[in-house]
């Protein structure tokens, strides 16, 4: 359990310096530890996958869907994940 709140603590605080909305954190956390990807690699499969976006002509990275929905399509991600091992 230790482990688990010091990766937490340790994605957060370098999520610190990105421009990043607070959902999009938790979904970018979220992601980051069920995956095992860092932040960087984490931002550009969410992005890619359509969970995250861009707001308007800034760099201020968004969920591009509620969050609830992002919940159910991360699910989706990471059950499709393990069910192809």
């Amino acid at each position: 359990m230790v482990n688990l709140v010091e990766r937490i603590s340790n994605i957060y605080n370098e999520l610190i310096n990105v421009d990043v909305s607070a959902q999009a954190k938790r979904i970018i956390t979220l992601y980051s530890l069920l995956m095992n990807r860092d932040i960087k690699d984490s931002i550009r499969d969410l992005l890619d996958k359509g969970l995250l976006s861009r707001y308007g002509d800034t760099d201020l990275i968004v969920l591009s869907m509620d969050y609830k929905h992002a919940l159910s399509k991360l699910q989706e991600i990471t059950e499709s994940r393990s069910n192809a091992y």
